[in-house]
């Protein structure tokens, strides 16, 4: 029998066990058969959001209610992405297919069929956008939007008939912050509670004490002792995640501010940078110049007045 791990809150509860509905076409829900959502994903050529979850599983039903059965997430299903749920009890194949090993687990999947992006586990409803909106970001242009941007771009042409290069709007230190604060909605402390300055200066994930905090920007940090938390409260823009948490590699190819997780974190020039996604760190961390860039736009983020919002992450 096929043994899946269940993301809870903390800790990982070992557990064991093995429905196929008519599928929906219409925009706004999830479908429930694998094959035609690959289909659809093939003829409109939207990347495949392939959601594995279980019937006996905790966390996929507090996932449902709190995520995947809210009105702004189905109104992005059929629309940027074509998404399908997949009982791991009924389709081991798929099971199989994607290493699924964790529930609840999202898979992204391209039209031609390459995993894009695997995640285990809920980091809240603003941190699971963000994650697709990472992926979307790949396939940007619906036809009609195509079409619309390929009218514009003729306009901009110069005498000699060459299209002349337009420069994308750079992301105000307002759109950062308020991207950032969008992701911290809910309960959870600041890196979900492992303390900033072991992660930094030691490079290791250590929980800190619920007794033991600090506050900067809106955001509580935890500490595993009163050095630790004392070295924060001296120098906490040294300490905190850099630019708000926004992935840079997203913000500059993108154009978007997308927070990061703590789950995808590097180090460059003593500093914490978070990512959406392994690829985006490994970009970062091949080519970090070329990123850090940014810091002239985020850094003005000093100066935006924190909010009273708390961190929310993945329930690891």
């Amino acid at each position: 029998m096929h043994v899946l791990r269940v993301v809870m809150a903390g800790c990982l509860v070992v557990l064991s066990g093995v429905a196929t509905e008519a599928a929906q076409k219409q925009s706004g829900s999830w479908l429930k058969d694998f094959a035609q959502a690959e289909q659809l994903s093939r003829e409109t050529g939207r990347p495949l959001l392939v959601h594995f979850y279980a019937d006996w599983c905790g966390p996929c039903r507090l996932m449902e209610q709190q995520i995947l059965g809210q009105q702004d997430v189905l109104g992005k299903l059929g629309r940027d992405v074509i998404a399908v749920k997949v009982n791991t009890d009924h389709h081991k194949d798929l099971v199989t297919r994607f290493n699924i090993e964790s529930l609840p687990s999202d898979v992204y999947v391209s039209p031609q069929g390459k995993v894009l992006a695997s995640y285990v586990g809920s980091p809240g409803k603003a941190g699971w956008l963000a994650r697709m909106a990472a992926v979307t970001a790949q396939f940007p242009l619906e036809p009609a939007t195509a079409i619309a941007q390929a009218g514009e771009a003729d306009s901009t042409a110069g005498k000699n008939g060459k299209k002349q290069p337009v420069d994308a709007p750079h992301p105000t230190a307002s759109d950062l912050a308020a991207a950032y604060m969008l992701s911290q909605i809910g309960d959870q402390p600041g890196l979900a509670g492992f303390c900033p300055v072991n992660l930094l200066d030691d490079e290791k994930w250590i929980s800190g004490r619920s007794d033991l905090t600090a506050t900067y920007r809106g955001i509580v940090y935890r500490f595993g002792s009163e050095a630790e938390r004392a070295r924060f409260t001296a120098e906490p823009g040294k300490y905190a995640p850099q630019h708000m948490g926004c992935d840079l590699v997203a913000l500059q190819r993108v154009g978007k501010a997308i927070p990061g997780t703590y789950q995808y974190a590097a180090f460059y020039q003593q500093r914490t940078y978070l990512f959406v996604s392994e690829q985006n760190r490994l970009t970062f961390l091949a080519r970090p110049t070329q990123f850090t860039v940014a810091r002239e736009v985020a850094g003005n983020m000093n100066s935006v007045s924190s909010s009273s919002t708390k961190h929310s992450s993945t329930s690891f």
